[in-house]
This record gives structure tokens, sequence and C-alpha cells, in this order.
């Protein structure tokens, strides 16, 4: 009978991670939304009817701008 001994490295436990400082952040200075420098933006879908598609955003705008106090802007597709 043969037999025979192997010798397995010690197993150790694995260290914890190193500790990393979190990263900053920097606060950046906000405007308000809804004001004249920063309206809220309504994007609108390309119309064959253009004349028709920006008087009903005008008129949107206008109800919505009435009804919260807060600016709006309508923007349709760049051609």
């Amino acid at each position: 009978m043969l037999a025979s001994c192997t010798v397995f490295p010690q197993q150790t436990q694995p260290s914890a991670p190193a500790a990393t400082a979190a990263p900053t952040v920097t606060a950046r200075p906000t405007q308000a939304i809804g004001t004249a420098d920063r309206p809220i933006v309504i994007a609108l879908l390309p119309s064959p009817d253009t004349a028709r598609s920006a008087a009903g955003a005008s008129a949107m705008t206008a109800a919505l701008e009435k009804a919260t106090g807060l600016r709006w802007a309508a923007k349709g597709p760049k051609q």
C-alpha cells in the first residue's frame, strides 16, 4: 500500500478593501425652473401644418402660464 502526504498552502482570510474617500459633490447654482431664463419646454412633433401647430402651441403655453404662473416654451423640430 502506498500513501502520500500533500502539503496544501495555508488559506488566509481575504483582507478588507482599503478605505477610499467618498467622491466630492460640488453644488452647482441652480435657477428656478419655469422662469424667463429657464422656461419649461414642451417638445412638439413634426407636423405637415406648421402654422396650425405653432398657433396651438402658443395657445397651450399661454393657458399653462396663466394656470401655473410659470414660464413655458414650445419647441418644434428644426427643419
